[in-house]
């Protein structure tokens, strides 16, 4: 593993590395779907303010996008791929 320096740190990872930092602990994926439960909950609750639709909007994006990268983790903890992105 090395760290290719860039102003978004990246690491040059081999197609091992790359599986094994991807799988997660049965422990771990608990603690995600908690996580996606949660979020989900708060996103069902979200309520319509007529007076600021724009504060609304940007929460429910912002928990949506929370939403996307726990499900994103999950399934690559599912679905180990390569640094092609092949399984």
């Amino acid at each position: 593993m090395q760290i290719i320096p860039h102003s978004f740190n990246r690491y040059e990872l081999s197609d091992e590395e790359q599986r094994a930092g991807q799988a997660l602990t049965i422990s771990n994926q608990a603690v995600i779907q908690n996580l996606i439960a949660t979020v989900s909950e708060e996103k069902l609750h979200l309520v319509l303010d007529a007076n600021n639709i724009t504060a609304y909007a940007q929460q429910e994006a912002y928990l949506r996008g929370q939403l996307d990268v726990l499900r994103h983790l999950l399934d690559l903890s599912q679905y180990p791929t390569n640094q092609s992105g092949e399984i």
